[in-house]
Formats: C-alpha cells, sequence, structure tokens
C-alpha cells in the first residue's frame, strides 16, 4: 500500500483514536485504535521508531575519509530532518463517495492486535488485525523513517487530546460533600467510617 495521507483524530463518541489511510491509488481505508491498545502500541511504537531512524543516521565508519564522514554526517542531517518536518497543514482530502474506492468495506476496521517488525530494508512493518466474530481482517502497512515518525506524532497529539493520559479526578463541588463530624456519636454500636486520603 503507497501511502499518501494519514490522519489521527480523537472521536469523542467512540472513546477512540480513528486513523484514516489515503493512498496514492485514491483509496481510503479507517482504523479504529483503542485506548487499551493504543497505550500498549505507543511504547513498542516508539522503540521501533528510534530503531529505524539510528539505522538511518547510522554513523560512517571511521575508516572512511573525512570528507566521506562530512558528506554522511549530511545526509544523516537531512533525512532526520525530514523525518520531523511532516506536512500538517495540508487538509485530509476525502476519498469516500461514489467514485473512491474504500478497501474492508465502509466501516472501519476495530484493530484488535498490532504486529511490528522493522525490516531489513529499513521499512517499518505494522501488521493490523481485526478478529471479531470468528472473523479476521487484516492490513499491512509499510513505512519509511519520516511516514512512521509522522504517524507517531499525529498519535500523541490525538492522545493528548483523548485526554486518556490525565489521572487528575475532576473537581468536586466542596458543598457537596459533608464532612463527617468526628465528635458526632455513633448510634448502635457502629464502627467510624474509614477514609482513605
Amino acid at each position: 500500500m503507497n501511502i499518501h495521507q494519514l490522519n489521527v483524530s480523537y472521536v469523542n463518541e467512540q472513546d477512540r483514536l480513528l486513523l484514516r489511510i489515503n493512498t496514492r491509488a485514491g483509496q481510503e481505508l479507517s482504523l479504529w485504535f483503542t485506548r487499551r491498545l493504543t497505550l500498549s502500541l505507543l511504547p513498542a511504537l516508539k522503540a521501533l521508531a528510534a530503531d529505524q531512524m539510528k539505522r538511518h543516521t547510522a554513523q560512517a565508519s571511521p575508516a572512511t575519509s573525512l570528507h566521506a564522514q562530512r558528506q554522511h554526517a549530511l545526509e544523516s542531517f537531512q533525512k532526520e530532518a525530514a523525518a520531523y518536518s511532516g506536512d500538517y497543514s495540508t487538509p485530509f482530502k476525502e476519498q469516500a463517495g461514489p467514485g473512491a474506492p474504500a478497501r474492508h468495506g465502509a466501516q472501519p476496521l476495530l484493530v484488535c492486535e498490532v504486529k511490528l517488525s522493522l525490516r531489513a530494508t529499513g521499512q517499518l512493518q505494522l501488521q493490523l488485525f481485526e478478529k471479531l466474530h470468528g472473523q479476521t481482517r487484516h492490513v499491512q502497512l509499510t513505512m519509511e523513517p519520516p511516514l512512521a515518525q509522522g504517524l507517531l506524532q499525529l498519535l500523541q497529539l490525538a492522545l493528548k487530546k483523548s485526554q486518556w493520559l490525565d489521572l487528575s479526578p475532576p473537581a468536586a463541588d466542596p458543598e457537596a460533600v459533608e464532612s463527617p463530624d468526628p465528635a458526632a456519636p455513633l448510634g448502635d454500636g457502629a464502627d467510624r467510617p474509614k477514609y482513605l486520603n
């Protein structure tokens, strides 16, 4: 699959992330990512994307000439800059419609399992599986370092919007919560209430 555009958004009503992919052939693919899957996927994806970047920006052998080392350093810098300079301003082009073939039907694929690997060619491979009601749907994505870094960036932005990592409890109305009076007598020999502070 030759990927042209990626879009990751948080859908509040579903409490899921929606990854939409446009291919250069004009097809659109949609994938749902649940909170559980996303939070377990991100550390592994970050680690593999970092390994992928290291391979692309590997240092030259000390036995090579100084000119070759400089040239290699310049190429490494350019590759790394490309990985972080994705186009985040161009709107995602809608492919849905009567003339645009959609892969896997109209319903987004609910990702239940992900297999990640770094190919010998330096490409990051993601195999995404939906396993529901005894049926399996499968998508395989292959990404160069700039695209992998872009996907990570989009996932992190959507994760921030989802507030899945915000562990602070909602502010309580102080007038709605009554504090027990420690001096008040307890009736019927009941134990004092216990509180977790």
